[in-house]
């Protein structure tokens, strides 16, 4: 979720402290294949000497790590959210998906608890699919996207989240002030471009509206 990957071969710490420059402010003179090879012979020496280094080393780890964390404005952290999945009103999403048709995620439960057996279809007040399982602790939800022309994929935000109208969610819903929610809608992908921070946002606001009715009483 990053190009800095192509520009430095691989993101090894120390390779990102090169880019960040502040390689400079280490003074440990190991790597961690070589940290991981001295702890190995610590364990059979107790050397006072290997102890020093392979801790010197940790420590400028930690200290570096904080150093480089602006690297972070060079990743695309709401692409990397949608792949890897993140936390929601007590739930955990493992799987986000744009298809041709539609919006599916995948979530597992986390401090809501337990699930109950739960099935909804799509209706005209909540155009979405939801499957909860007591079994496996899962639950699905497909929402229907419609094209719009040629490159557009929109689905109904407005109604998803309880809204009355377009018109109240363009006036109450905070979502309303991301480009990618358009007059109650949104804007899923426009031609290859997926709308990755809009759509965790929305999962949000939806997991929290729907997650009560999931939880096993």
């Amino acid at each position: 979720d990053s190009p800095l990957k192509e520009v430095l071969g691989s993101l090894r710490q120390k390779n990102i402290e090169y880019y960040m420059g502040v390689a400079d402010s280490r003074y440990d003179e190991i790597d961690g294949g070589e940290s991981v090879r001295l702890f190995l012979e610590y364990l059979d020496t107790h050397s006072p000497a290997l102890e020093q280094r392979i801790l010197l080393h940790n420590h400028d780890d930690i200290i570096q790590l904080r150093r480089i964390l602006p690297v972070l404005l060079n990743c695309d952290l709401h692409r990397a959210m949608f792949r890897t999945g993140f936390p929601a009103a007590g739930l955990i999403l493992t799987e986000i998906r744009v298809t041709k048709d539609s919006l599916h995620a995948s979530a597992r439960t986390g401090r809501l608890g337990p699930l109950r057996d739960y099935i909804a279809f799509p209706t005209e007040s909540l155009p979405v699919l939801v499957q909860a399982s007591s079994v496996t602790s899962t639950c699905e939800f497909e929402f229907p996207a419609r094209r719009i022309g040629r490159s557009a994929l929109v689905l109904d935000a407005s109604s998803l989240l309880g809204f009355p109208s377009d018109a109240a969610f363009t006036e109450q819903s905070d979502l309303a002030s991301y480009p990618a929610f358009q007059s109650g809608y949104l804007v899923l992908k426009q031609g290859r471009a997926v709308n990755y921070l809009e759509i965790n946002a929305f999962l949000i606001a939806f997991l929290k509206r729907i997650a009560p009715e999931l939880a096993a009483e």
